[in-house]
């Protein structure tokens, strides 16, 4: 597996770059790589060990991970408790005419961040939601706004997206070719070629008739390599992996490799100087005692895998809300800026 193809030319010249100081003696910087897969936690240790193996391309006795059964288990029970948590104000979105998918993304974030939180937090709900803030949580006698929002790379986060559609336009087609076609997809993308007619998914410009000729090309190498007859890879595509989910379904999703970004003060910094524009709002629409700004970093995608461990943290002092709260939902890592 060529993991230097499968990253992003930023990251690429971050780790040549890297590599340069080394070579001329200068201090170099940590580097934080990830590998984002998705696999089945059905069946024994070993067999999801061997899933994440395929999937990774990493030999099973290299992995750097031990106890996955009580993993599993410590996850669910996490899950039950933000479900519990949300519950309540759930059912009042369910309720509302228009509510989007990113106010009940919102939502689990929060109920994340609460479970979490050393702090005795517990989730207001009142007949209607409120325009400002996005939500009120009650810590003993205080009502408290806090204000979501997502520290995220948008160009980034525009190219994964425009991934994911052709990816669930293959699996559309492919549900209907084959309904017996079931296991896991992991489609690690080549961004550093073109797709299609000199285009790549960083320009986004394809037109519907190329757009259908891609996800046909994504079906039918998923299809090829699922059944054994291993036709020519399209050249966006580093490599597949197919595991079994043991249950009768298919799954295909964008894996990724990736460096954890760094540098991400100014995109704080632009983050709070556009919820602080409302801050008044925020404060005498609900009539809460305190307002906080929750910042998310969801440490999965890459354009929301910033590298929270090896960057000093910047304290800010000079901010209307009564905290910022910097939250990493997949380490649960709470940091207070």
């Amino acid at each position: 597996m060529d993991l230097y193809a499968m990253m992003s030319p930023d990251d690429q010249d971050k780790l040549i770059g890297n590599m340069l100081k080394g070579i001329s003696g200068e201090e170099t910087e940590s580097i934080l790589s990830r590998i984002t897969v998705k696999v089945s936690n059905l069946g024994t240790e070993e067999e999801i060990k061997e899933r994440i193996a395929v999937a990774t391309g990493i030999p099973k006795n290299e992995l750097p991970i031990s106890n996955i059964r009580a993993e599993i288990e410590r996850n669910r029970a996490n899950w039950n408790e933000v479900n519990c948590v949300t519950q309540p104000l759930k059912a009042l979105l369910e309720s509302t005419p228009g509510t989007t998918s990113d106010k009940f993304e919102e939502l689990i974030d929060l109920g994340r961040f609460i479970v979490a939180s050393p702090e005795q937090l517990e989730i207001v709900v009142n007949d209607k939601l409120l325009k400002y803030p996005d939500f009120v949580v009650k810590r003993g006698n205080e009502n408290i706004g806090i204000e979501h929002t997502r520290l995220i790379d948008p160009n980034l986060k525009a190219i994964s997206k425009v991934v994911r559609q052709f990816l669930d336009a293959a699996h559309s087609k492919l549900s209907l070719r084959d309904e017996n076609l079931n296991g896991t997809v992991n489609v690690f993308i080549n961004f550093n070629t073109t797709v299609l007619n000199g285009k790549d998914f960083r320009t986004r410009d394809f037109t519907k008739v190329e757009r259908d000729q891609v996800w046909s090309l994504i079906a039918d190498y998923i299809e090829s390599e699922a059944k054994g007859l291993h036709m020519n890879k399209p050249p966006f595509i580093d490599r597949i992996a197919i595991t079994d989910n043991m249950e009768p379904r298919l799954d295909i999703i964008m894996a990724e490799k990736y460096l954890a970004k760094d540098g991400f003060a100014n995109l704080i910094n632009s983050r709070i100087q556009n919820k602080e524009s409302k801050f008044v709002n925020y404060i005498n629409e609900a009539s809460v005692d305190k307002c906080w700004l929750l910042i998310i970093v969801d440490g999965i995608n890459g354009f929301s895998g910033f590298d929270l461990k090896t960057e000093s943290m910047k304290v800010i002092s000079n901010y209307k809300f009564d905290k910022i709260i910097l939250f990493e939902t997949f380490s649960a890592t709470i940091r207070h800026l």
